[in-house]
């Protein structure tokens, strides 16, 4: 018995070692879900944030063009209130009758209204001058002579306002839209996304960067990226403190990847696109948007790959990731 409970003594320390060693496994395995919900959660917020900045955009948009519209109808009503209270043209005046020894005069024709002396007057409103019929000298006995044409009673005609006048243009649509881009991740401009044309851009804390950064280490033109027709480069400009790539400080040009991570001090961003954001979480849009990518740069050859790999991967389109290979093959060939 005392042998059967000294083995049983001994496996104790082994069983507790290995029951130990499951709940860490299970603990790490707890913590990376978490980790990676969290980052699902932080990914929808800033996707959410940037919403609501179009939103607001669009709202400021709306209402400067409902300023506008308003500021049109306040003019229309004013010129309806001058029009209303502005004087008629006056009747001419009558003509002195000549004496009945001279000999006979014919009768003096008043032509229409529009031929007659004007004298121009200002309306309030800014608007074009309203025509008045000059004065001429008069005799109290004197008749009216017969007129040709009766001067017309009605107002002048306003000119047309147009409500969509002043109208501050549509916003155009972001035309970089699903784009590659890089997406400040940590540092001062946290949050950020710059877009990354299909050509060469500067990275810097100068305004004439097309990525400005607040970085206090940061150079005036800092870092650059560079677009060759079918990939992106990146290279130092030069800087004080120097760029980093995915840990490695960059010494010569080196090739940008997606999900690459440029630290720049304390500021890093992470080289990305729609399409490789939603590659793990959402196939069939992220599909979508490499095609849309690939319709601005048919040659760029990450939106190329990725597209390839979720083709394959999709049951539906399998078939069309063998002609987006033979692209692949015929570039780097």
């Amino acid at each position: 018995m005392d042998a059967i409970f000294g083995a049983n003594a001994a496996l104790i320390p082994w069983f507790v070692a290995a029951l130990s060693a499951v709940l860490t496994l299970l603990a790490i395995m707890t913590a990376l879900t978490a980790a990676k919900r969290a980052q699902t959660a932080a990914h929808d917020a800033e996707r959410a944030a940037a919403a609501l900045i179009d939103l607001h955009r669009e709202g400021e948009r709306l209402y400067a063009a409902w300023r506008s519209d308003v500021a049109a109808l306040s003019r229309v009503v004013s010129a309806a209130s001058s029009s209303t209270s502005a004087p008629r043209p006056s009747q001419p005046p009558p003509q002195p009758t000549p004496p009945p020894s001279a000999a006979p005069q014919p009768t003096p024709l008043v032509r229409s209204a529009p031929q007659a002396p004007l004298v121009a007057t200002k309306r309030d409103d800014g608007d074009s001058t309203v025509p008045v019929m000059a004065p001429t000298p008069s005799s109290p006995t004197s008749s009216p002579a017969p007129l040709l044409h009766e001067p017309p009673d009605e107002e002048p005609a306003e000119s047309t306002v147009m409500l969509g006048r002043g109208l501050a243009p549509a916003q155009p649509k972001d035309q970089f839209h699903g784009m590659p881009l890089l997406r400040v991740t940590l540092g001062s401009d946290s949050g950020r996304e710059f877009k990354l044309p299909f050509e060469t851009c500067t990275l810097g804390r100068a305004s004439t960067n097309r990525v400005v950064l607040a970085e206090n280490k940061a150079s005036r033109v800092h870092a650059e990226i560079r677009f060759d027709g079918k990939r992106f480069f990146l290279r130092d400009a030069g800087s004080t403190n120097g760029t980093i790539r995915n840990g490695e400080q960059v010494l010569d040009e080196v090739l940008l990847t997606f999900g690459d991570v440029i630290s720049i001090g304390k500021t890093e961003l992470v080289f990305t696109c729609e399409g490789f954001d939603l590659k793990d979480s959402e196939s069939a849009r992220a599909i979508g948007a490499f095609e849309r990518l690939l319709e601005r740069e048919p040659n760029f050859v990450p939106g190329l790959q990725n597209l390839a790999f979720l083709l394959e991967r999709d049951v539906a389109r399998r078939r069309d990731a063998e002609g987006v290979w033979n692209r692949l093959k015929h570039l780097e060939g």
